[in-house]
């Protein structure tokens, strides 16, 4: 979130409404999904107890919150350029606290999946109960400390509607926390997004190498690919936010919208890819008797047939080739 440069430019393009009042109802959406997924995983204890499910619990409690900043701002921007000073930096504050409890925990999650499917006999280890608690301690702990920041009086995240965008503001100028708080806020989300590329590419190149795998560690793919999702939309929305492509006022508004849903991305991959979630999420009880659950632990746990059988199709078609390659340059 750098310091915005179209102040007073984009509030009169026609179509801002249309957007504002289609971020407002996509962020209660996404509200009532986060809410619904965090109730399917509490209530069943065969989820409660993994590691994975824990991560998704903690993002969807953040990305939840942070979906109620962006429809308080957009809802007092609607009619009016101006929103109310106090409430702009006390929202401001909480959506800078949650985007930055949950970023880190894409890293947590990267990694998680890379020792689930290298060293699935060491998840017990690096990703028990305490362990996973104290990971997720550190997210929380890096986002209240961004929201005190924020409210300290050196600095501010404030929602302009014309960008439209939050940004920082320097309220004291050449404060020293503000310039912190935006080198740690670039630098700390790219080593984040760096580090996560990574992990995922080394897994898909392990799948590859290790063929036998590929049918054996099917039921990894679900969490693996939701997981995936989440990191590329994050990606790619921290890229273009930080380096926008354009200065154009529909570029602006459609990178906002971008963001809007990469908050409401870990219930809507849930739902595509992991069986355990979806059979779960449309029914008011636990039901477990008709679900299966998706494990971490590299054992498999009785899996449906699903979305996993076309991932291993794609990872057995791809690791043929890259067989083959490696045979012709011998030849």
């Amino acid at each position: 979130m750098e310091n915005g440069t179209r102040v007073g430019v984009g509030y009169e393009w026609p179509y801002r409404k249309a957007f504002f009042i289609f971020n407002i109802l996509a962020g209660f959406l996404f509200v009532i999904l986060h809410t619904q997924m965090i109730l399917v995983i509490m209530r069943s204890h065969s989820l409660r107890k993994l590691a994975g499910y824990h991560f998704m619990v903690h993002s969807s409690v953040v990305d939840l919150i942070n979906s109620i900043t962006q429809i308080v701002a957009q809802l007092c921007t609607l009619e009016s350029y101006e929103m109310n000073p106090i409430l702009n930096e006390v929202n401001g504050a909480i959506f800078q606290g949650t985007w930055a409890a949950d970023y880190p925990m894409i890293l947590f999650v990267a990694i998680n999946r890379l020792v689930a499917v290298v060293l699935p006999f060491k998840v017990a280890t690096f990703f028990g109960e305490s362990w996973t608690k104290f990971y997720i301690s550190i997210c929380i702990v890096f986002g209240v400390l961004n929201t005190a920041a924020c409210l300290s009086g050196d600095m501010a995240c404030i929602w302009t509607a014309s960008i439209p965008s939050f940004q920082f503001i320097a309220k004291i100028k050449n404060s020293a926390l503000s310039t912190i708080v935006n080198f740690v806020d670039f630098w700390f989300a790219e080593f984040v997004i760096l580090c996560s590329t990574a992990c995922y590419v080394i897994i898909f190149v392990y799948l590859l190498r290790k063929r036998r795998l590929i049918a054996s560690s099917r039921h990894e793919f679900p969490l693996l690919f939701h997981s995936c999702c989440i990191f590329g939309v994050t990606g790619i929305s921290l890229y273009l936010w930080h380096r926008p492509a354009s200065d154009s006022d529909l570029y602006h508004q459609v990178l906002q919208t971008a963001i809007v849903i990469r908050f409401g991305m870990p219930p809507l991959a849930a739902l595509l890819v992991n069986e355990s979630i979806r059979c779960r999420f449309f029914h008011m009880k636990e039901v477990s008797g008709r679900c299966h659950t998706l494990t971490i632990s590299g054992r498999d746990s009785g899996v449906r047939k699903g979305t996993d059988r076309f991932v291993v199709s794609v990872l057995a078609i791809a690791s043929s080739l890259f067989t083959k390659g490696q045979e012709s340059e011998r030849v």
